[in-house]
């Protein structure tokens, strides 16, 4: 029964594309060891470095028919090559070797060949097949050295146990693997015994016959897909795979003409991938070669549109700026787009502010929205705009009088005030403080003093888009009680002894006194008169819209009375007496009289009449 055997040399680091220097055709063999003698014109090479070189190297295979174990595997019966203990001396190490003739070998390769020893198996036998890589070289070292051979691609009982070895012909095969590339070569036999010889413990008979090398021929090597690939994005994570049939093993892609759109890469196992950074469409080869060195090329194509963008706007430190004319600030922090593209900056709110650069320029107060764009360029589209608020609060403004306090503001008096206000251009306005309405009243500027007390003024100014109304500033002016005057006359003067007599007495305002400070009537006084004849109060009365009457009996005294009005004062009039007022009583003209002329008669009557018509006024300060 035929057994098949695959033994993988050891692994190479990388993959070669070497040519082939024959066709797959000249390429094969196969040697069926009809006449070893024509081996040598086939390429073939014997060497027997055993340690210690016996009688014997490779022979002729020796059938039963001429004293040998046994025939050959096919055709004649000596129709194979053999050898045995004689190899080497009575006992030493056999490593007798039949190189093939050199060839391009590449993994695929298949050997085969046939092997067996006599029966029963008395002694152990072990055959090699190695594989040098170095060209036509025939080094094979000496003893148990391989020189040039050194990958083992299989052993027939490797262990040298008995039994392993087969005494029947049993066909061996071996697929080469693991070169990097096709490789100028050669495969050789070795018989590798141990403890050998005529007198050594392992070593008899081998026969090997119909070796056949039969070459891989490459099968097509197609990529798929074909064509277009995924499109991908500028700045957008991109990944797609190729993939193949038809080659051996794992083979190794490579952009063989053309350019991935950059930013882009292609591993060995066919994955492309990275991160765009420019747009446009890429043309490229992509050829996939196994380690047999069959390959096979794709054209593909990747279009790369414009990326996105975004902006970062982080919130403006100071959130907010005082309103300063022709004042300024930074934008801080900046913005920052993703394609790492400088953003531009804009106001949509012209009004309140304007930008150049990074600069901000403030207009008025309000709130200032501050725009970050970024247009976009031939790789990233326009990115969405994002904005900012920053508060333009209103300036502060200030009142100060420029009016001074008057020295001596009494009732009846007046004042103008003024004042300058702040930057707004808003005209100050004045008020009374409810406090002092009973002290004073204002028309436009103008205050005047009604009352004694203090009198409060209030100064207010109106702000505008730029500035706050300014904080109320007072004004406080003490104003003193008024000057008065005081006046009497009577109902009958002169007067008859007890006969009663109607005074009236009035209080009046003596702009005289304050003349420097008063602009107008005084309030009218209020308060109480009292009459006096001496000591004598003749009655008192209350003042009645400035005025007050008094009916009184004069004395029957006859003569005349220096009469007195005591008036009481009020707020804003100190208490004062009048001048003296004379008041003439006359006793009644007896009967028995002798009659006046009547010229005397009349002018009697006028003297009389300008007496009783006669008012003493007090003047202050006469």
């Amino acid at each position: 029964m035929a057994v098949n055997q695959f033994l993988c040399a050891g692994a190479f680091a990388a993959l070669v594309s070497i040519g082939v220097h024959h066709s797959a055709h000249a390429q094969a063999f196969t040697e069926a060891f009809n006449d070893i003698n024509t081996l040598a014109s086939g390429g073939w090479v014997m060497s027997n470095a055993s340690v210690g070189v016996g009688s014997t190297g490779w022979f002729q295979g020796n059938p039963p028919t001429a004293g040998g174990p046994f025939d050959a595997q096919s055709g004649a019966a000596n129709a194979y090559i053999g050898a045995n203990y004689n190899n080497t001396g009575s006992v030493g190490t056999i490593s007798n070797w039949l190189l093939m003739p050199d060839r391009t070998i590449r993994n695929g390769d298949v050997l085969t060949f046939y092997t067996r020893k006599p029966s029963p198996d008395t002694y152990a036998d072990r055959l090699e097949v190695r594989l040098s890589t170095n060209g036509a070289s025939t080094n094979v070292g000496s003893g148990t050295g391989v020189g040039d051979f050194t990958t083992l691609l299989m052993s027939v009982n490797p262990g040298l146990t008995l039994g392993v070895y087969p005494t029947t012909w049993t066909q061996y095969s071996v697929t080469v693997s693991g070169l990097p590339a096709p490789t100028s070569s050669r495969m050789a036999f070795r018989y590798f015994v141990t403890s050998g010889g005529l007198s050594g413990t392992n070593s008899d008979y081998i026969g090997i016959d119909t070796v056949s090398y039969t070459p891989y021929v490459c099968p097509s090597v197609v990529l798929t897909p074909a064509g277009a690939l995924a499109g991908g994005s500028v700045g957008q994570s991109y990944s797609t795979t190729l993939s193949q049939s038809g080659a051996l093993g794992a083979p190794n892609f490579a952009v063989t003409s053309g350019a991935l759109p950059p930013g882009l890469t292609l591993s060995s196992s066919g994955a492309i991938s990275g991160t765009p950074t420019a747009s446009g469409a890429a043309n490229f080869t992509v050829t996939a070669n196994d380690a047999s060195g069959c390959s096979g090329a794709q054209p593909y194509s990747i279009s790369v549109e414009q990326g996105l963008q975004s902006i970062s706007f982080p919130s403006q430190s100071p959130a907010s700026q005082l309103y300063t004319p022709g004042g300024s600030f930074s934008i801080n922090p900046q913005a920052s787009a993703s394609s790492f593209l400088p953003v531009n900056y804009d106001s949509s709110t012209p009004a309140v502010c304007t930008v150049a650069g990074t600069n901000v320029f403030i207009n008025s107060g309000g709130i200032c929205t501050l725009v970050a764009q970024q247009a976009g360029d031939v790789n990233y589209k326009a990115a969405p705009s994002q904005s900012q608020n920053v508060t333009i609060d209103k300036a502060a403004q200030t009142i100060s009088f420029s009016s001074f306090i008057p020295a001596n503001a009494k009732v009846g008096g007046s004042y103008t005030v003024s004042a300058d206000g702040g930057a707004s251009g808003n005209a100050v306005s004045f008020s009374i403080d409810s406090g002092s309405l009973s002290v004073c009243s204002i028309s436009g500027n103008l205050v005047s003093f009604n009352g004694a007390g203090n009198c409060s003024i209030k100064a207010n100014q109106l702000g505008n888009a730029n500035y706050s109304d300014a904080p109320q500033v007072q004004q406080t002016v003490a104003v003193a009680q008024g000057g008065s005057g005081i006046s009497i006359s009577s109902s009958q003067n002169p007067s008859q002894p007890g006969q009663s007599v109607t005074f009236t007495v009035s209080v009046t305002f003596d702009p005289n006194k304050t003349a420097a400070l008063q602009a107008k009537a005084a309030p009218v006084p209020t308060g109480t008169v009292e009459i006096l004849d001496g000591s004598t109060s003749l009655g008192s009365a209350a003042l009645v819209n400035g005025t007050a009457t008094i009916t009184a009996v004069l004395p029957a005294t006859a003569g005349a009375h220096s009469l007195v009005a005591s008036y009481s004062g009020d707020a804003n009039y100190p208490a004062l007496q009048s001048e003296a007022f004379v008041q003439s009583v006359v006793a009644a003209v007896p009967t028995a009289v002798p009659t006046l002329s009547a010229w005397a008669a009349l002018s009697l009557s006028a003297l009389l009449a300008l007496v009783g018509l006669t008012a003493v006024r007090r003047r202050p300060g006469a």
